[in-house]
């Protein structure tokens, strides 16, 4: 885990392992807090926003990558893995690769539009591929 600087603001980086079938992904630990204002233990928000996930998922079948946004990764995931979501059920089962939280919806849908373009994919490919 480590903190990228990036216009936006700083974000959380975590690459992860992916998580074998049967098993739970764990997601960094809940960062979000209640009650406007608040920020207990939190230096990587602002007070009253909360985190969401930008995460990049896998599969065993194909070198697809999908990139989408959410405030519980691990909740999506399973809803991927479970055939809701059109596009992603035919590449079942799924892992979560690469991670980014944003402080806002705003911001983690522009980084979310970056990762999908052509020089955001080279950018994750040289994330995942560092280690």
């Amino acid at each position: 885990v480590r903190l990228v600087g990036c216009p936006s603001g700083w974000e959380l980086v975590c690459k992860t392992p992916p998580v074998p079938v049967g098993q739970a992904f764990t997601p960094p630990p809940d960062r979000s807090h209640s009650g406007r204002g608040s920020n207990p233990g939190n230096s990587l928000s602002m007070p009253g926003e909360e985190i969401i996930f930008i995460y990049v998922l896998s599969n065993s079948f194909n070198a697809e990558k999908y990139v989408g946004i959410s405030k519980s990764p691990e909740t999506r995931l399973k809803q991927h893995n479970s055939g809701t979501n059109r596009y992603t059920k035919a590449f079942i089962p799924w892992t979560i690769i690469y991670l980014e939280s944003a402080v806002s919806w705003e911001a983690a849908r522009k980084r979310e539009k970056y990762l999908k373009s052509a020089a955001g994919k080279r950018f994750l490919v040289k994330q995942i591929n560092s280690d």
